[in-house]
């Protein structure tokens, strides 16, 4: 009992260290180096490989370009509570590969741009984004919404308007066209092999 005990918290020392990972690429210097203080504006891109998300993209390259901002791709690793822990459809590697997609599309156009990958659960995505945004000092957020119409969209609800009722911060909404919630062509979402899961204790001081 007392080895299970020990590899438990292993894992748990594992998780904080990955939570804090750097962002990637090669803006002028990362949040964590200089707290935010670059003199350049950033754009904070929420981003998660499927085409209603590459539209946003396309939006923001092109603010990017217009305010010499540099590019922030987000993406949230989503997980769901079990017994004792949490479970994820996906591994850190393969959520690290549609950042990096994204990260790719932005230099394809020119862009500074870097990626990170943050977990949270599925109800906390939209304030991992908010909470994100602020520690970065990002001037805006631009992040793509489903092509739905309003009454629905009010209705059911979606991440992109939690962010955009939450953010204190301005957010732009980049409609997707209806085909759009398909994931992109160019670089499809890594799928999990069958019966993928990730488990993880969850830490009860959260």
């Amino acid at each position: 009992m007392c080895q299970v005990m020990d590899n438990l918290a292993a894992v748990r020392t594992a998780i904080n260290v990955e939570d804090d990972d750097l962002w990637t690429g090669w803006p002028s210097a990362t949040p964590e180096r200089d707290s935010g203080g670059s003199d350049r504006k950033r754009i904070l891109i929420p981003y998660n490989g499927t085409a209603t998300a590459d539209g946003a993209l396309v939006v923001a390259a092109e603010l990017c370009q217009l305010l010499a901002a540099e590019a922030w791709v987000l993406y949230v690793r989503p997980w769901d509570p079990v017994r004792g822990g949490r479970i994820f459809i996906e591994s850190r590697s393969e959520a690290r590969a549609v950042a990096q997609a994204g990260v790719g599309k932005l230099h394809a156009r020119g862009g500074a741009a870097s990626a990170v990958v943050r977990d949270a659960s599925r109800q906390g995505i939209a304030h991992t984004i908010v909470t994100e945004a602020e520690a970065l000092g990002a001037s805006s957020i631009v992040m793509g919404t489903p092509a739905r119409r309003a009454l629905s969209a009010a209705l059911l609800g979606s991440t992109s308007l939690a962010v955009a009722r939450r953010s204190q911060r301005p957010v732009i909404l980049v409609k997707a066209p209806r085909q759009a919630h398909r994931p992109s062509v160019a670089h499809p979402r890594p799928v999990p092999s069958a019966g993928y899961q990730e488990v993880q204790p969850s830490d009860r001081r959260l």
